[in-house]
């Protein structure tokens, strides 16, 4: 999903559905969404903090996220990548998909050529 216009959807790092990314850093290990809320992971590019000549872009894409297919994914959609304003959030949760605070997803998060493979999990 894009984002909803440019500047309208601000990184939050206390929010624990927001991570930040850049070359070498993630901002969270893991995130969590509540289920019940309707809440989806949001993932943005803070590189402008490191790299002020940065620009955002479509192709190739500041980031991508992909979770493997099947009950390894929450969500409803696998992979994501960045918009024009370097954001990216994911589709719903599963209605399949219990919540479960001692259960995580793994997923391959790429910036650049530096890949990560933090977590994310669903509450209640």
């Amino acid at each position: 999903m894009d984002a909803p216009g440019p500047g309208l959807i601000k990184f939050d790092p206390d929010k624990r559905s927001h991570v930040g990314l850049q070359p070498g850093s993630v901002s969270r290990e893991t995130f969590w969404v509540i289920k019940s809320k309707g809440e989806v992971a949001e993932w943005f590019c803070l590189r402008k903090t490191a790299e002020p000549k940065h620009q955002h872009s479509k192709n190739p894409p500041c980031f991508t996220v992909k979770f493997e297919k099947g009950d390894a994914c929450p969500f409803t959609i696998e992979q994501y990548a960045s918009d024009e304003n370097g954001y990216a959030s994911s589709s719903g949760v599963k209605p399949s998909v219990k919540p479960d605070l001692n259960k995580t997803y793994k997923y391959t998060v790429t910036v650049g050529s530096w890949e990560e493979d933090p977590t994310g999990g669903v509450e209640p």
